[in-house]
């Protein structure tokens, strides 16, 4: 795909503050809601100063990112809990439920990871693992589309789940070369209400703690998936060291011995 690149990017990295900064959203704020700001902020994944955003039920995140995730895609976080709800969506409505193009990451009550798209049934991935063991787990929904060539045929979608880098489940679906996205703007940890089959749907907002929430325009694989799992654990394959310790100018040839450990 031409053009790869980061859609949003949430570091958390804040630490304080009702606010949180989308990277990639020219200054656009994410706002935290219902949540204490002195109880919203925790030590978070990966290497220096990092923090993560803790949320309650009763929070969530208010995203200004509404930008289409029809075709390839990816969306990749970090997530700490000992219950669960619902982790992510970006969902679009009327009369009482969802409408196609509607997605959802939740943690059942049970601890698996669920992914939901809205299509023309309710298709669903549910991980083996589960990640309500109160430690860091790294989540990955990826989406491999068929290229569009303008031929008026129903795209056709690979959907993965990752947990911990690890394949938890596929699915191929397809979709109307013209259907709309849905577009609704992405909340983070918001709880939902709707209307399935004529019966209310109640998904609790999402109890946990989330860090490096990461949006792509194309599926990552499986060896960027196990790199972001690595950095996360502060763990590395190999350290480079030197003795003495050299500064490199950019532009600059040289030789520079290494050990690998």
């Amino acid at each position: 795909q031409e053009n790869k690149r980061v859609l949003a990017f949430w570091k958390f990295d804040e630490g304080k503050g009702s606010q949180c900064m989308d990277l990639k959203a020219d200054g656009k704020k994410s706002a935290i809601i219902g949540m204490d700001p002195k109880k919203a902020w925790d030590k978070g994944v990966g290497f220096g100063k990092v923090s993560s955003v803790t949320l309650e039920s009763q929070a969530h995140i208010q995203t200004s990112f509404t930008e289409d995730l029809q075709g390839s895609n990816s969306i990749a976080l970090w997530i700490k809990t000992t219950s669960g709800g619902l982790l992510l969506s970006k969902v679009a409505g009327k009369a009482g439920q969802l409408l196609p193009g509607s997605r959802m990451v939740q943690v059942t009550p049970t601890g698996e990871v669920k992914l939901t798209l809205i299509g023309s049934g309710k298709e669903t991935i549910l991980s083996e693992a589960k990640v309500n063991d109160g430690k860091w787990h790294h989540v990955a929904w990826t989406v491999r589309e068929q290229a569009d060539e303008g031929m008026r045929v129903s795209l056709v979608a690979q959907h993965c789940l990752y947990i911990d880098s690890k394949l938890q489940g596929q699915l191929d679906l397809k979709r109307a070369y013209d259907s709309e996205p849905a577009a609704g703007p992405l909340l983070i940890g918001k709880a939902i209400k709707y209307s399935k089959d004529e019966k209310p749907v109640t998904i609790s907002g999402f109890t946990g703690a989330v860090d490096n929430l990461r949006i792509y325009n194309f599926p990552l694989n499986e060896k960027q998936i196990s790199g972001f799992n690595l950095v996360g654990r502060k763990t590395s394959p190999f350290v480079i060291t030197s003795t003495p310790k050299e500064t490199i100018h950019v532009g600059e040839r040289f030789d520079y011995a290494i050990k690998f450990t």
